[in-house]
């Protein structure tokens, strides 16, 4: 095989599980199993010994802590993505997984190709979660804009540039339009997506980031309380286009907007080359 392929390792104390994993992977030519582990601390040596552009992890497994885990992944193999795997999405961990710096959150019974699907675009650093368990993530917000709750007077304005700094380190592209419709704030994941600089972005409209047929629809989505994905596509600044999912919601007379690149998963990021990967390991535990 070429020296181009994903390098993967799979983490799941399931036998079943971990072992359908690895011939989901083996199946795929451009990816290469590097290492198995059934627990969280054989996950974070796997990933120190083989050097993975990704790791798809278990979220519940023994001798140990996932978001400790994904922190102790990054920290010492920083080109590693984690891709976490769990039987239920429950918000909370999903939540925590994310602020971690975990590149996706699949639920068991995912696709096969869509797991595929993640694993490649956690190695391109693009992030990967079904439609419905982000609407899910976000229905704190929907219940919030519903009763009529201001951002301000939740928290106050002191803690707004607390929250766009969270927003600057979220896996996703954000934006976030101002009452008169232009751009105010565009975290790095926009910026890489259509190649703008942030004092080019500010003070564009969203139709100035989307081909001409797709103008009418993306202003009319701007006010409204939640939108779900919409497919369209992006316009970069050297004018090519990409395919993209468009949602938001209202925060503080704002529209947050979150650009994605696939039309089945909620994900976004900068495609990157992909990196050489090492030998296939028989199938031992690590």
């Amino acid at each position: 095989m070429g020296d181009n392929r994903i390098a993967v390792v799979v983490a799941d104390d399931d036998p079943a599980v971990r072992e359908a994993l690895a011939d989901l992977i083996d199946s795929h030519p451009d990816l290469e199993l590097v290492g198995l582990a059934i627990n969280h601390e054989q996950a974070v040596r796997a990933a120190v010994d083989h050097r993975p552009q990704v790791v798809i992890m278990d979220v519940h497994m023994p001798r140990g802590d996932a978001p400790d885990s994904v922190r102790a992944i990054r920290d010492q193999v920083p080109e590693a993505r984690v891709v976490a795997l769990s039987a239920h999405g429950e918000r909370e961990t999903v939540l925590n997984m994310l602020a971690v710096g975990a590149s996706g959150y699949l639920v068991k019974g995912t696709p096969a190709e869509e797991i595929l699907e993640a694993i490649v675009r956690a190695a391109r650093d693009q992030f990967s979660m079904s439609v419905e368990l982000l609407a899910d993530c976000a229905e704190p917000l929907r219940r919030a804009e519903r009763a009529s709750w201001r951002f301000e007077d939740l928290v106050g304005n002191r803690l707004e540039d607390s929250y766009l700094e969270l927003l600057g380190h979220a896996p996703c592209g954000v934006l976030v339009v101002g009452p008169r419709g232009r751009i105010e704030y565009a975290n790095a994941h926009i910026r890489h997506m259509f190649g703008y600089g942030s004092a080019e972005l500010r003070d564009k409209r969203l139709r100035d980031l989307v081909p001409e047929r797709y103008r009418t629809a993306s202003e009319q989505l701007i006010g409204r309380v939640f939108t779900a994905p919409s497919a369209m596509s992006g316009r970069r600044r050297d004018g090519s286009e990409f395919p993209a999912q468009f949602s938001g919601g209202h925060l503080q007379g704002r529209s947050p907007a979150e650009w994605s690149s696939s039309p089945t998963s909620a994900s976004c990021g900068r495609p990157r080359a992909g990196s050489a990967s090492s030998s296939s390991p028989p199938r031992t535990r690590c």
